[in-house]
């Protein structure tokens, strides 16, 4: 209250000529006056926080996730190699992935961190498309999954991935939006122009899987929730 006085006072003493420098006056003595232009500094940084904030998230959740990712290859009959992507979810060897890479194989190995073996079916759901592999391994990194998934509507999610190439495995992401939630079914932004990112995990930025990824012939992404999931395990 004492600065708008002064600064009244000091607008009847300036007064003519000296009004050239009033402005000068007002941003020393005044400066966060309502009429001034306010500095958009801060606003600026406020977002680029948000955006630091959120590629250091996804670089955490990355780290969380990636060791668990496994690569399935399955030899079909008419020598059909297919070759896809899953995750482990329990440390003694237990794997998820989609039935599109194991249906009517007769011949499975999974490449995981500690390196390859053969596998197993274990279980698979006509309803979700979802197979349990089993390997002969332990103590191998996991993936957690998240709860109310629901509730993230509208929030960052990415897929996470191998593929396999002439120089060997090759580490992929893809990032979006979760649009809706309908049921066990999430329906998100992301695209992808090749079939193994069906198998891949969907991602949320604290590193917890909300489900695991489909892609149909027109690049759409969607992804069975980690509830679905969850109940196939059990």
């Amino acid at each position: 209250m004492l600065k708008k006085l002064f600064f009244l006072i000091l607008v009847f003493a300036v007064g003519g000529a000296g009004g050239l420098f009033l402005p000068v006056l007002i941003g020393r003595w005044w400066s966060d006056a309502p009429f001034l232009p306010q500095n958009q500094t801060v606003i600026v940084n406020r977002t680029e926080q948000v955006v630091l904030a959120e590629k250091e998230a996804l670089e955490r959740a990355y780290r969380m996730v990636a060791p668990a990712l496994v690569t399935v290859r399955a030899s079909k009959s008419g020598g059909v190699q297919a070759s896809g992507n899953g995750f482990v979810v329990s440390s003694d060897g237990f794997v998820l992935t989609r039935t599109e890479w194991v249906g009517e194989a007769f011949g499975i190995v999974v490449e995981h961190s500690a390196g390859e073996a053969p596998a197993r079916v274990v279980e698979t759901s006509a309803q979700y498309g979802l197979a349990l592999l089993k390997v002969d391994a332990s103590n191998l990194p996991v993936v957690s999954f998240a709860g109310d998934v629901p509730q993230r509507i509208g929030t960052t999610a990415f897929l996470l991935g191998v593929k396999r190439g002439a120089s060997g495995r090759t580490l992929f992401v893809n990032s979006g939006i979760i649009k809706s939630v309908d049921g066990r079914l999430i329906e998100t932004t992301i695209e992808e122009e090749f079939a193994p990112a069906t198998g891949t995990p969907l991602v949320s930025l604290d590193g917890s899987v909300m489900g695991i990824n489909s892609v149909n012939s027109t690049g759409r992404v969607f992804a069975i929730s980690s509830d679905a999931i969850k109940e196939f395990l059990q």
